[in-house]
């Protein structure tokens, strides 16, 4: 991380998220900190402006938001030179869109709770090349100190390219859950905590998160990630975010679902956007169904909250697939 003397870091994003990773450690360099403590993005702007930040962690929805931001065009943001993000998927459409716009100051940052540093890093320099390599949907590399597997459901590793759980260990990985035996049994294994996250690894080890274990949807027998089709839904020209999720099928067992939040002033029909994914990911992957809302339920650093989308649709149902 580029940390140094002239560092003025601005947190947006509470200091007990992953924004807090970079607290200490701008101060050890002689940096200056800034703490906004609330998601506005006008007072960011502004903050950013009278700061002269150069330094700041979002999480994607904000970068979203943040295009779609007219006030942005109204302040000099020409301090910036890193922008971390992460906690969530970013879609390739929307970061393109973020570099064309801001400049290659971005940087990719995979990471959990239960493991205090970095996982893996996708950094400005990947960036650069990302878009012609096609690792802009990647979290880029492991750090150095960490080991990652993926393995299938019995825990045996997968070959190169396969999808599978994405488990990893280093010494900033925790030996177990508080007052949760039951926890640490079923989520440890020598060492390595399995992370839920289901991902493969290419070639050059760079990882690519495809979903959560959990909200995989099996339709038809076939598995359908969440974050792919979103990623298709969020490359529409009128789409500003989506949540993808599994609700009850007769036939199916779960048909795929998509809830749309459209860019202000922007138009288009559930057929259309049904369409447009059929087009990129194929006929079994695109939804059933498409709504369009006013908003989606975010979480305090804004994440959306899929499991709160996907709820309302499994009400008094008598098993939930999903």
């Amino acid at each position: 991380m580029a940390l140094n003397s002239r560092t003025r870091y601005l947190h947006i994003a509470p200091v007990s998220h992953g924004s807090g990773l970079s607290f200490l450690p701008t101060i050890f360099r002689g940096g200056c900190t800034l703490t906004q403590n609330a998601a506005d993005l006008r007072a960011w702007c502004r903050n950013v402006e009278a700061e002269r930040i150069a330094t700041t962690l979002m999480v994607p929805t904000l970068v979203n938001w943040l295009l779609e931001l007219p006030e942005a065009a109204d302040h000099d943001l020409s301090s910036l030179r890193t922008l971390y993000y992460g906690a969530a998927p970013m879609s390739p459409a929307k970061l393109t869109q973020a570099q064309q716009r801001f400049g290659n100051i971005f940087f990719q940052l995979y990471g959990a709770t239960e493991c205090a540093q970095a996982v893996c890093t996708l950094t400005q320099s990947d960036h650069l090349t990302a878009i012609e390599t096609g690792r802009l949907a990647s979290a880029g590399r492991p750090t150095i100190g960490i080991e990652i597997r993926i393995v299938d459901e019995d825990g045996n590793d997968v070959p190169q390219g396969i999808t599978g759980e994405i488990w990893l260990r280093g010494r900033g990985t925790i030996g177990g859950y508080y007052n949760n035996p039951e926890g640490t049994t079923s989520e440890f294994h020598e060492g390595y905590w399995k992370s839920g996250d289901l991902g493969y690894i290419d070639g050059a080890g760079y990882v690519f998160i495809v979903d959560r274990k959990k909200d995989m949807i099996i339709t038809g027998g076939f598995n359908v990630y969440a974050v792919e089709i979103e990623a298709s839904l969020n490359a529409h020209s009128a789409v500003s975010m989506s949540a993808v999720v599994g609700v009850p099928d007769d036939r199916w067992g779960e048909a795929v679902h998509a809830e749309v939040v459209l860019k202000t002033g922007a138009s288009v029909d559930a057929e259309a956007l049904i369409a447009h994914v059929k087009d990129k990911l194929g006929r079994f992957k695109a939804p059933k169904t498409v709504s369009v809302v006013e908003a989606l339920p975010l979480s305090a650093v804004g994440k959306v909250l899929r499991r709160q989308v996907r709820e309302k649709y499994w009400v008094d149902q008598p098993r939930r697939v999903s």
